[in-house]
C-alpha cells in the first residue's frame, strides 16, 4: 500500500531535481521588445525561477544576433560566464543608429547544469544623432489663440513596393496626436509628455507596418499645446502658470523599408499642407480641450480629402534641447470608471480623511443639443473650478 505513494515522490523528486534555474522575462533597458533604445550599449536583464529551493544562479551566456533564428551574423556570445547576477550590459559589435537585435540567455544553477535557451527578445536602436533626422521643424503661422483652431498637417506619398518595416519617429511640440490613413498609430495619450525642453525633447517611436498600405497613403498629425505654449487659456480658465507664446511645431519621419531592401523616407518639410480651420479650438495642459463641432472635417486624414484651401508648413526654429528616446512608458488609457453621482464640490470642504489622487484622468461623455449651445464639463481645482472640456455643437 506504500509503494505507490512512495514510487510518485521518487518521480516527483527525480524530475524537479533534472530542472534547475531559468531564465525568463528578458528585458533591454528595463522594456520588453522596445524599438527606441537610446543607447547603443543597453541593459540586458531576466528574472530567474526555480522549482529548487536555495537554488541560484551561477554562470550566464547570452547571444544576440541580427536573425531571430539565430542562424545569421553573431553579433554577441559572452560563452559561459561565471556570475550571479541576472544581468548584463551589451558588449558585441558596435551598433548605431536603427540597429535590430534578437537576443536570448541560458543560466547555470547551483547543480551546475545548464538551463534551455530563453525565448527570444529583441531591441531596437533609436535615431542617435541629430544627422539621423532627414525632417525639418515646420509650423503654421496662421495659428493664434482664441482667433484660429489648432493646426493639421497632412502629408500624402505613395508606397510602391511590399514593405517588410515601418517605423514613425515624430515629436510635436507641445502635443501630437498622429494619424495614418485615418486610424490611430499607437493607444497612447498626450505625447510626448512633459521635459525641459532646451534640454531634452523626447520624441515618440511607433511601429506602422500594419497601417501603411501599397499605393496611397497620407500621414496626418493634430497639434496641442499641453504644458509648452502655457499661455492664457479661452475664457478665463485656470492655469497653474503662464509663459509667453510659443509656435506650435512638429517633426516627423516616417521610415520604411521594402521587402528588396531600400529604404524610403517621408519627412516634414515644407511640401507638408497645413490649416488652422478645424474643430479644435484649445488644448491646454490645465485650462482644457474645446471643440466646436460646427468646424468638423470629416475625412480630413483619409487620400481624398479636399486639401486646396490648406498652405504650406512654414520652417520653424525649435528649442535648444537634444532629441531623445524616453526612458518612462508613454501615457495609456487603462482604466475607465462609471460616475455614480455628479455634484459640484468646494475643494475646501473636501475631508481631510480623504485620500488625493494624482492621476491623469479626463471626462467623456455624449448628448445631443441645438447649433451653437456649448456643453461644459467641470472638474474640481485646489484654486477655483476649471473647465476640463467644452463642447460647441
Amino acid at each position: 500500500m506504500t509503494l505507490i505513494p512512495l514510487l510518485a515522490l521518487w518521480a516527483f523528486l527525480r524530475l524537479t531535481s533534472a530542472i534547475s534555474v531559468s531564465p525568463s522575462s528578458l528585458r533591454a533597458n528595463a522594456q520588453s521588445n522596445p524599438i527606441a533604445i537610446d543607447t547603443a550599449t543597453p541593459r540586458l536583464t531576466w528574472r530567474l525561477t526555480s522549482p529548487t529551493r536555495g537554488d541560484n544562479q551561477t554562470a550566464y551566456q547570452i547571444q544576440a544576433s541580427s536573425s531571430s533564428s539565430f542562424d545569421a551574423t553573431t553579433l554577441w556570445d559572452t560563452g559561459k560566464t561565471a556570475s550571479a547576477d541576472p544581468w548584463a550590459i551589451y558588449a558585441g559589435d558596435a551598433l548605431s543608429s536603427r540597429s535590430s537585435v534578437f537576443w536570448r540567455v541560458k543560466v547555470w544553477g547551483v547543480d551546475d547544469a545548464p538551463s534551455e535557451w530563453s525565448d527570444a527578445a529583441s531591441f531596437e536602436v533609436s535615431l542617435l544623432d541629430r544627422e539621423d533626422w532627414a525632417a525639418e521643424w515646420i509650423t503654421n503661422k496662421n495659428f493664434s489663440t482664441g482667433l484660429t483652431s489648432l493646426p493639421r498637417f497632412a502629408k500624402v506619398f505613395t508606397v510602391s513596393c511590399p514593405v517588410e518595416k515601418a517605423r514613425l519617429y515624430i515629436m510635436g511640440l507641445g502635443l501630437h496626436h498622429p494619424l495614418l490613413n485615418e486610424q490611430k498609430v499607437s493607444d497612447d495619450v498626450l505625447s510626448p509628455g512633459y521635459a525641459t525642453l532646451n534640454k531634452t525633447m523626447p520624441y515618440s517611436t511607433h511601429d506602422v507596418l500594419d497601417q501603411l498600405l501599397q499605393g496611397r497613403n497620407v500621414l496626418a498629425v493634430e497639434l496641442g499645446k499641453g504644458v509648452y505654449d502655457n499661455t492664457a487659456p479661452l475664457l478665463g480658465r485656470y492655469t497653474k502658470f503662464k509663459q509667453a507664446p510659443r509656435e506650435l511645431m512638429l517633426l516627423a519621419q516616417l521610415e520604411y523599408v521594402c521587402e528588396d531592401g531600400t529604404t524610403h523616407t517621408v519627412a516634414t518639410d515644407e511640401s507638408w499642407e497645413t490649416t488652422v480651420e478645424g474643430p479644435w479650438v484649445e488644448a491646454h495642459w490645465y485650462g482644457g480641450e474645446e471643440y466646436d463641432a460646427r468646424k468638423e472635417m470629416p475625412g480630413w486624414a483619409g487620400a481624398c480629402h479636399d486639401r486646396s484651401s490648406w498652405s504650406n508648413a512654414s520652417i520653424a526654429i525649435p528649442p535648444a534641447g537634444k532629441l531623445v528616446s524616453p526612458r518612462s512608458p508613454p501615457l495609456k488609457v487603462t482604466e475607465s470608471i462609471v460616475a455614480r453621482s455628479v455634484r459640484q464640490v468646494c475643494f475646501c470642504s473636501v475631508p481631510r480623511r480623504s485620500v488625493m489622487l494624482n492621476q491623469c484622468r479626463h471626462p467623456t461623455g455624449s448628448g445631443s443639443s441645438t447649433s451653437g449651445r456649448t456643453s461644459q464639463a467641470p472638474f474640481p481645482s485646489p484654486s477655483r473650478t476649471r473647465a476640463l472640456g467644452r463642447a460647441r455643437v
